[in-house]
C-alpha cells in the first residue's frame, strides 16, 4: 500500500512524495507482512528549498529532545539486493539481515530524503537513522508488527532547536564511494583529454603533410 499525501512546499514537481513505503514487486509475501502499510506520523521538521538555502535540507520545526522521533524514512521498499542497491546514494537497508529488505528514496519519498550530512555543516551528526516497530491493526483486524525506518534525535546530543537543521552521518562507506567515483571520474577525463590531444596531433600531423605535399 502506498499512500500519497499532499508534498510540503517548494517540493520539487517531478518526485512522487509518499506518506508510507512504496512496494516494490521483488518482495516475497513474508517480506510484505513486515513492512509498514500505515501512514507515517507527521514529522518534526520542515524543508527548504535550494532555492533559499544552499542545498535543500531539513529542518526542526520544533525544540526535540534527545531520542525524539523526528520522521520516517520513505521510498520504495524492495528486496536485497536489487541492482540498484549499489548505485543508489538513497538507499537504506535494514538491520535485520533475515528480512533482506531496504527502502531506496532516490526516485519518492518524503522530506528525510533531503536530510544532509554533518559534515561541513556542524561538528557532528544531531540526528540518527534506527529501525523500528510498531503495532497495527492488520487484515480482519489482527494485530501485527511493521518494520519503519526512522530518523531521531541523537541520543547522545544535547538535542535540536527549533530552526536547527537537522544532520546524519552518511557514514564511511557513502563517503568512500563517493571518492571512488571521483577518483574514476578523473581518470575517464584525464583518458579523453589525452585522446583528445592524441587526434588534434595526428590531424595537425596530417595537415602539414598535405601542406607540404601541395607545394611540392
Amino acid at each position: 500500500m502506498t499512500t500519497y499525501t499532499r508534498p510540503p512546499q517548494n517540493w520539487p514537481t517531478n518526485l512522487p512524495y509518499l506518506s508510507t513505503v512504496h512496494l516494490d514487486s521483488s518482495l516475497a509475501p513474508s517480506q510484505r507482512e513486515l513492512v509498514q502499510s500505515t501512514r507515517s506520523p507527521d514529522p518534526d521538521a520542515y524543508m527548504v528549498s535550494a532555492q533559499s538555502y544552499p542545498q535543500s535540507g531539513l529542518f526542526a520545526a520544533r525544540q526535540l529532545a534527545p531520542g525524539t522521533h523526528i520522521i520516517d524514512y520513505t521510498g520504495l521498499l524492495h528486496s536485497c539486493p536489487l541492482s540498484t542497491c549499489s548505485i543508489s546514494d538513497y538507499d537504506l537497508a535494514f538491520l535485520d539481515r533475515d528480512a533482506s529488505i531496504a527502502i531506496d528514496g532516490a526516485g519518492m519519498g518524503n522530506e528525510a530524503r533531503f536530510i544532509n550530512d554533518y559534515h561541513g555543516v556542524r561538528d557532528g551528526p544531531n540526528a540518527v537513522f534506527e529501525e523500528y516497530y510498531v503495532k497495527v491493526k492488520g487484515p480482519k483486524g489482527k494485530e501485527m508488527w511493521e518494520a519503519r525506518m526512522g530518523v531521531w534525535v541523537n541520543p547522545l546530543s544535547t538535542g535540536v532547536a527549533k530552526g536547527e537543521e537537522i544532520c546524519l552521518s552518511y557514514g564511511k562507506g557513502y563517503w568512500r564511494a563517493r571518492l571512488g567515483a571521483m577518483e574514476q571520474r578523473k581518470e575517464d577525463d584525464s583518458r579523453a583529454g589525452a585522446a583528445a590531444k592524441n587526434e588534434t596531433d595526428l590531424s595537425e600531423k596530417v595537415m602539414s603533410m598535405t601542406v607540404k605535399d601541395g607545394k611540392g
